[in-house]
């Protein structure tokens, strides 16, 4: 399944590695490029849309209301009901359980080896991976501001 092989490349891969050439990477800078579009078109039609206060996180464009399950997907997964929509069956979430303590263990072994490197990781490493991601944030969040002004700016020129 989807899951199985999410996991099994979670397993397989060196997450710091992967995060770190991503976010620093020359190679990457398309899709860091496309994260930003991706990220300023989320914002912009969020901060178009009609908000009141009671309202929280359901106002964002990721939020779905999802309806009963089909008879198909009712055999596993049970009935399905409003109140616990996503819910596992009890064996299902054991055996995902154990998968990714597996996964996360293994994860943190990776980080940790060689020790020589970890310190560097964690100081160094985290503060250009965070500094990225941040200018990333703030690019996508002008670029939405700026949008938003200019479709105003049209709409107050008719």
């Amino acid at each position: 399944t989807e899951g199985r092989a999410i996991r099994r490349l979670l397993y397989d891969m060196h997450g710091y590695k992967a995060l770190h050439s991503l976010m620093l990477s020359g190679k990457a800078r398309p899709f860091r490029r496309r994260l930003e579009e991706v990220l300023a078109e989320r914002l912009a039609s969020w901060m178009r849309s009609p908000r009141n206060s009671k309202k929280t996180a359901d106002v964002l464009p990721s939020g779905m209301c999802w309806g009963p399950r089909s008879n198909a997907a009712g055999v596993a997964w049970g009935n399905w009901c409003e109140t616990e929509p996503y819910r596992l069956p009890r064996p299902m979430l054991r055996s995902s359980i154990r998968a990714w303590k597996l996964v996360l263990r293994r994860q943190l072994v990776l980080v940790l080896r060689p020790p020589y490197l970890f310190p560097y990781r964690m100081s160094m490493g985290a503060i250009l991976i965070l500094a990225k991601s941040t200018c990333i944030f703030l690019k996508a969040g002008l670029r939405a501001t700026r949008k938003q002004l200019s479709i105003k700016n049209q709409g107050s020129s008719q």
